[in-house]
């Protein structure tokens, strides 16, 4: 069950029965300018998207709870969605990228790769933009951009090394962590700027970057990383593995 709350009073606003598990964070858009009011448009309201754990994707009117329409991946969702220049962006661990038209009927705009080349390794962590760029990571070392409106493939490159989480871009640098190593590319050529061993175990989390400092995990710990003198500044050790972000 979807749940949507009042932050002042905790009372539920409205509730939405997915008949199945929901295992990814929602993503909010405004309404297109085209799109009728009583379609949830207007561009003056919110309208918010999230998956089922089997890949049914639904559309959802914030204000009033009202279903707008619903449509299905080819495969199991669990990372976070994005919807950014009129589609919804959904990564699905049948390892491709589904691009949904935001407007009802939420009609199919494109898939990435394409359903008659091989898919990617399983995508299990949330899409990133950039640019008019979409970029992903895949559990195989695969991270391609592609072009948001169309789905064209814009760059692609792999790091041979399984990726567990979505990088971070700060001023066009995308950072990467993945199975103990520190990875810095150009999100929008996918070129490869950097890379630092640093660790052994895998990698679950994003790194955070602040004032060039990089806040990344290994396995029970968590380390700075100075991006300027590509020096570890400290290890903090933990009980158990890390599997979120830290908060700076």
């Amino acid at each position: 069950t979807f749940y949507t709350l009042d932050v002042k009073t905790c009372r539920a606003e409205w509730t939405a029965d997915a008949g199945g598990a929901i295992t990814s964070s929602p993503s909010f858009a405004f309404a297109p300018l085209g799109e009728s009011v009583e379609e949830g448009g207007g561009g003056n309201e919110n309208v918010l998207f999230f998956a089922r754990e089997d890949g049914t994707v639904y559309r959802y009117r914030t204000r009033t709870g009202a279903q707008l329409w619903e449509n299905k991946a080819g495969g199991s969702v669990t990372a976070p969605l994005l919807s950014v220049d009129s589609r919804v962006f959904v990564p699905s661990e049948d390892g491709r990228l589904y691009a949904y038209e935001q407007t009802p009927p939420g009609n199919l705009s494109w898939v990435y790769p394409p359903l008659e080349e091989d898919p990617l390794g399983p995508l299990t962590a949330a899409p990133l933009y950039q640019d008019g760029t979409v970029i992903i990571v895949s559990e195989d070392g695969t991270y391609p951009g592609n072009d948001g409106a169309t789905g064209e493939q814009v760059c692609r490159n792999t790091i041979n090394i399984a990726i567990g989480a979505a990088p971070s871009i700060v001023d066009n640098v995308a950072y990467l962590a993945a199975s103990g190593s520190f990875y810095e590319f150009r999100p929008t050529t996918c070129q490869l700027l950097n890379s630092q061993l640093y660790g052994e175990f895998p990698v679950y989390a994003s790194p955070v970057v602040i004032d060039n400092i990089a806040y990344i995990t290994d396995g029970p710990s968590l380390l700075a990383f100075n991006i300027d003198t590509a020096l570890f500044e400290w290890r903090f050790r933990t009980s158990a593995t890390i599997r979120s972000s830290p908060t700076v």
